[in-house]
């Protein structure tokens, strides 16, 4: 049982890095375009594979789950609109401080003549 809370934890951790990653190239690639207003899409880029997570869930109520009742299914509905919703600020925030650390330090290097 203990091996499979570690992969769970290194999957966490590999997520995260991929998300830093990710926000940071598209960081990068928008200040090279001298476009400044990087904050709330590296926060979106980050929270974006959770709308994916949220099709899944609905994907596997439409074919997998047999729900009995209206009440059960809207149960499941809202319990994955909660579960995307914690993954996506999550992930978005640590989209957006993988950015912010990205941009502070190309700025802080920068010396003004």
């Amino acid at each position: 049982m203990a091996i499979l809370f570690w992969f769970v934890y290194i999957a966490i951790i590999l997520y995260v890095i991929v998300v830093g990653e990710i926000s940071v190239t598209q960081t990068y690639l928008q200040l090279c375009h001298e476009d400044y207003h990087w904050w709330w899409r590296s926060y979106a880029l980050g929270a974006s594979p959770c709308l994916f997570f949220l099709a899944l869930a609905l994907i596997h109520l439409l074919v997998g789950v047999r729900a009995a009742t209206t009440t059960s299914v809207l149960i499941y509905i809202v319990q994955a609109v909660i579960a995307s919703s914690i993954v996506a600020m999550i992930s978005g925030c640590c989209a957006f401080f993988a950015s912010y650390l990205f941009v502070f330090t190309i700025y802080r290097k920068g010396k003004i003549q």
